[in-house]
This record gives structure tokens, C-alpha cells and sequence, in this order.
């Protein structure tokens, strides 16, 4: 008995980083809606709900922003304070706010020198609290948090803490939702200034990085699988792989082999049932005729998970159980075509009968034994055929092209030293009709 555990993930690309300035885009024709629609795809739940995620190349870009980030705050940290240009003061309110900060970082200072510190707690309890001013203590220092001032008066007030107060730091943190909290933090020793610079740093710099790993979403999915290398199945599945590379790898590579030889770095063992059925003769004897769809090829070979009048299997099935709870269950016994776990469930289903043609037999098989390393089958993965009609595969190992053996051809190839080019008809006349005026006049 084969047991079969199935998840159905709904993914939407939604902007996770404040600082990716690029809005994903998603596309989807209007036949793909339609066809979801039919077949009752839960739109709301895949916008509201779905998982986000960031494809490798998308992470590494990330990352890099993020250490471009850091070495530029790194250096402006470190160059002094002559360096810094000094705003000009035009008008009365800015000389009127300035003239009012420096009272009141002054007085507070004062405060905080003429009371000690003692673990972390000031001597006396005593609260410096205003609409705009708070007392905190910071990494083990005495702190104001800004609350309520605008960008031009934070710029300002930088100004004045870098002209007036040599033992007071200007700090911004940023907290879980990304939203950033402005300090003043006192500090009375350019070696401790330099010392809470640095530990801001590096809290802003884990801070998102996390964030980065927290975007990678369902892609950690995708990266437990290729670190594991398991074997994935799929059915006519080229466009499936392709869609995984672009939306969880990067960019789709420019020439065939190039993505070939990609797709099998991070997925070394890839089983397309479709190519699967052209192995065995027996399977093309019963698919003589028949369409190779999915659900086609699972009503034929899977007649005891399938009500259907055709249960031509030639060997036993398989039998096969799906872990999941009685709503799961019932859904996949009634048939939900098109529906990614069923599909999947078809996919699978479809599989093992294939490997008890190939004669692999799952009950002597060990419970740790890689499936894709058994001789029967290694043979025939990682062999895919990039459209239904091509008439080659492509081998992933090798990245190389061939022609694929069991294509069957509705009309002889083309002899291109046969095909004459004609042009210069009038719109409304049939290539047909004009050769059959011209055998007339000829005779």
C-alpha cells in the first residue's frame, strides 16, 4: 500500500520589503481566469491569503542592498562632524524650534548628570515626559524618544546635537512592522559613541535580514526539497518546472540547455510520467488512440480510485490511501479535476502504476531507499519534452536536445528542397482555387 500525503499551498507575490522600490507584477489571461472559475478556484482566499515569497535571485538582491546599506551608514558613521553641512536657518519658526531644543536637551542632560545611574534605573524616580519627550533607557543608557516631529524639524534638531551637544547621540531603530523610532541617547565618551553606533548597526542589519528570510515565504518549501533531493513527479510537466524556475529561481536562462542544465542543479531527479508511458509497451497498447491527458491517462490506470467504464488496467493497481481528514478525502473520491492537490494526487496515482509496468515493486522495496537511484527507473528521468508536440526531449543531465524515439508523427517530416514559395495572390482567392484555374488554362 502506497500512502499518499497531500497540501495545497495558495502563493500570491505581494510586496514583503519596504525597500524593494518595484511593485511585482501579475499577469493571468483572461482564458486562464475563466478556466479557474469553472472550475471553482477560491480567488479571495489565494489575494487575501496566499503565501508570499522572493526567488533566489530576488534574495540575493535583497542581501545586496542590504550590504550596500550598511557600508554606506559604516562610512557616514565614521567621518566627522565637520564633514556634516549645516542648515541655514531662514526663517523664524526654525530659529524659534532650534533655540527650544537646545533648552530642552540642555535641561535634560543636566538631569541626567546631576542624578546617577544605577542598573539601569535613574537614582531618584524621576520622569522627563512631555507630548514630545520621553525617557527610556536605550542599551543600557538614558534616552528621549521623539514623538510627533516632522522630517525637516528631526534634521534640525540633528543640528543642533551635532553643533551643541558632543555627549548626545542621535539614533533611529526601526521595530517588527518596519516602522522607524527616532532617540536622542546620551553618551559621554566617543568611545561609547562609537560603540552604541556600531550596536545600532548591527541590530538594523539583523533586523532585516530577518525580514529578507522571513519574505522567502513558500520558497523555503521549494529549498527543502532540492537540499533534500527528492525525487519530483509531474505529468507533461516542462511548463511546471519552468514556472517553479522563474518565480522561485530567477529569470528563465536564454538558451534550452542552459535552463536544462539550471533546473537540474536544484532538482536532480525529475520523473515526467509522460515520458514514463512511451517506456513500456504495454502502457502504449492501452493509451492506443487515447487522449494523454492527466485525468485520461489516471482513469485508465488507476480504475480503483477512478469510477469510470473503462477499467482496462492490465496489472492489479496499486492500492493507494491519501492521509488527510474526511473533507479531503470525499473531495478527491468525487474527482475535483484541476484542482492542484487532486491533481497531484492524479499525478502520483498515475506514477506508481507506471513503476509496477517498469516491474518496481513498492512492497520490496526498503522504507529508506531513494527511488530515483532504483536501476529500473534511473534510466528514464530527468528526460522531458518541452511541448506536447515537439517530437524531442530533453535530457536535464546533459542539457542536450534529441529526438524522442516513441514520437509519432501525423504527417512525414518536411523536405524543405520540395517547397516552392508562392506569393502575389489577390486577398479574396484560395491558394486551391488559383492552382485549379491555372490546370485549366494550362490544358
Amino acid at each position: 500500500m502506497i500512502l499518499e500525503a497531500l497540501h495545497n499551498f495558495f502563493i500570491f507575490p505581494r510586496k514583503e520589503l519596504s525597500s524593494d522600490c518595484s511593485s511585482h507584477e501579475f499577469l493571468c489571461q483572461t482564458t486562464s481566469i475563466d478556466f479557474l472559475a469553472k472550475y471553482q478556484f477560491d480567488f479571495n482566499t489565494c489575494f487575501r491569503e496566499g503565501i508570499s515569497y522572493l526567488s533566489r535571485a530576488q534574495e540575493e538582491e535583497a542581501m545586496q542592498k542590504l550590504n550596500l546599506l550598511y557600508h554606506d551608514q559604516s562610512a557616514s558613521s565614521s567621518s566627522t562632524s565637520q564633514e556634516s553641512v549645516d542648515m541655514l536657518l531662514k526663517s523664524a519658526a526654525d530659529i524659534l524650534f532650534t533655540e527650544r531644543m537646545k533648552m530642552k536637551f540642555n535641561e535634560w542632560r543636566d538631569m541626567i548628570i546631576s542624578r546617577p545611574v544605577v542598573n539601569s534605573h535613574l537614582s531618584e524616580n524621576i520622569e522627563y515626559s512631555t507630548g514630545q519627550f520621553q525617557t527610556v533607557f536605550f542599551k543600557m543608557r538614558p534616552a528621549i524618544i521623539l514623538n510627533g516631529f516632522s522630517s525637516h524639524q528631526l534634521k534640525l534638531i540633528q543640528q543642533v546635537l551635532r553643533t551643541k551637544f558632543r555627549d548626545l547621540v542621535y539614533v533611529c531603530t526601526f521595530g517588527e512592522d518596519d516602522t522607524s523610532e527616532k532617540k536622542v541617547v546620551y553618551s559621554d565618551t566617543t568611545e561609547d559613541q562609537m560603540l552604541l553606533r556600531k550596536d545600532v548597526q548591527e541590530d538594523l542589519r539583523r533586523s532585516r535580514e530577518a525580514r529578507i528570510k522571513s519574505a522567502i515565504g513558500i520558497r523555503h518549501v521549494i529549498d527543502l526539497l532540492s537540499s533534500e533531493q527528492k525525487l519530483i513527479v509531474g505529468h507533461s510537466c516542462f511548463l511546471d518546472i519552468a514556472q517553479v524556475y522563474s518565480k522561485f529561481i530567477g529569470h528563465l536562462p536564454m538558451s534550452m540547455k542552459e535552463f536544462a542544465l539550471g533546473i537540474h542543479r536544484i532538482f536532480p531527479q525529475i520523473a515526467d510520467t509522460r515520458h514514463l508511458m512511451s517506456v513500456s509497451q504495454a502502457v502504449q497498447n492501452l493509451m492506443s488512440r487515447k487522449s494523454k491527458s492527466l485525468s485520461s491517462v489516471f482513469s485508465l490506470m488507476c480504475p480503483a480510485s477512478y469510477t469510470s467504464p473503462e477499467k482496462s488496467s492490465a496489472l492489479r493497481p496499486v492500492r493507494i490511501e491519501v492521509e488527510g481528514d474526511e473533507t479531503m478525502s470525499s473531495r478527491f473520491i468525487s474527482g475535483a479535476k484541476h484542482e492542484a492537490g487532486y491533481d497531484a494526487y492524479m499525478t502520483g496515482c498515475v506514477f506508481v502504476q507506471l513503476c509496477s509496468y517498469l516491474d518496481i515493486k513498492f512492497e520490496d522495496l526498503p522504507p529508506q531507499e531513494n527511488l530515483a537511484k532504483n536501476n529500473m527507473l534511473q534510466k528514464h528521468i530527468n528526460i522531458l519534452s518541452p511541448s506536447w508536440n515537439s517530437g524531442t526531449v530533453v535530457d536535464l543531465s546533459t542539457g542536450m536536445e534529441r529526438p524522442d524515439s516513441a514520437y509519432m508523427r501525423r504527417f512525414p517530416a518536411a523536405v524543405y528542397d520540395n517547397i516552392v514559395l508562392i506569393w502575389g495572390f489577390q486577398s479574396k482567392i484560395k491558394l486551391k482555387q488559383s492552382v485549379h484555374y491555372q490546370r485549366i488554362s494550362s490544358e
